[in-house]
């Protein structure tokens, strides 16, 4: 009734809402067993495994696939868009409400936090259409995700290479050991000299990959912002995934020993960039075409 509203103070109240792994309204049975298998490891490779598949939860990345398997079934008049992720799961349940704005993931033992997620949860302010149902009903909400999944791996890759692996051991990161979904784009530090960072073809050494191939820096921002829109890698079902390096970022190393290097990587659904361009290329730092080997014959 308006009574007393000029005593009213705004303020913001800090919770956390416990994800019980034995729900089978939030989680699977599989889904719930890796959980556990993950928890009681007790190594870096099982905590980024843990981190990962929570995440992806999160996003929804993990069931993609279950909307195009009967795209028609959305036709219907009353067909609306299922849960389709673990946050949407806490706000039907009424552990979230329409108020609350989700800020990390955090993850602690009797040891203390073994890590603190905060794009895993996260989202940036976005539109949603009444035709939800649909794909293109969710195309702000499915940008904003694919926009977390980027943001989430690169803080998770940092915080494994920078501080819970030693030098020699990020060096010999592979992604099916640390990751089972990768981001469609990401960046990755690589290891040259000093430099700490992740070893290419140790990393992608079980997923189908060309050597890394050079590109200009004018092509990185256009792929930071198509990449999103499409679907991760899963790193056990062995996708291809195209790896270049920037031009730019390559010469800079040569005289700058505060540069770091890094790697871009794309699912191969996201177009492939590296083609020749003679008259962009740069010596040593160009792409060439080569005419396919043919076998000579007598």
């Amino acid at each position: 009734d308006g009574c007393g509203d000029r005593y009213a103070v705004e303020g913001v109240q800090f919770r956390l809402v416990p994800l019980d792994i034995t729900d089978r309204t939030l989680f699977t049975a599989t889904d719930a067993e890796q959980l556990v298998a993950r928890i009681n490891g007790n190594d870096v490779a099982s905590r980024s495994l843990l981190r990962n598949q929570v995440a992806y939860l999160c996003f929804g990345m993990t069931e993609d696939a279950t909307t195009t398997r009967d795209l028609l079934s959305l036709v219907q008049p009353t067909a609306t868009a299922p849960p389709t992720n673990l946050l949407d799961r806490l706000y039907e349940q009424g552990a979230l409400q329409s108020c609350d704005v989700p800020l990390a993931l955090i993850f602690w033992t009797l040891s203390g936090i073994q890590f603190i997620d905060t794009w895993a949860v996260r989202r940036r302010i976005h539109q949603v259409s009444p035709t939800s149902a649909w794909p293109f009903g969710k195309r702000e909400e499915r940008l904003a995700i694919g926009e977390a999944t980027f943001l989430q791996f690169q803080q998770q890759i940092l915080d494994l290479v920078d501080t819970q692996l030693t030098f020699g051991q990020a060096r010999q990161i592979n992604a099916r050991d640390y990751f089972d979904f990768l981001p469609p784009v990401g960046v990755l530090p690589l290891q040259e000299g000093s430099r700490r960072g992740i070893g290419v073809d140790t990393f992608f050494t079980r997923q189908p990959h060309r050597a890394p191939e050079v590109i200009e820096g004018a092509l990185v921002e256009p792929l930071l912002v198509q990449g999103p829109w499409h679907s991760p890698v899963f790193t056990r079902e062995a996708e291809l995934v195209w790896v270049y390096r920037v031009r730019q970022n390559q010469q800079a190393l040569n005289v700058d020993s505060s540069v770091r290097p890094y790697l871009i990587f794309t699912s191969s659904h996201v177009p492939y960039q590296a083609f020749a361009n003679f008259d962009m290329a740069r010596w040593e730092y160009g792409n060439y075409w080569q005419p396919p080997v043919t076998e000579e014959r007598a």
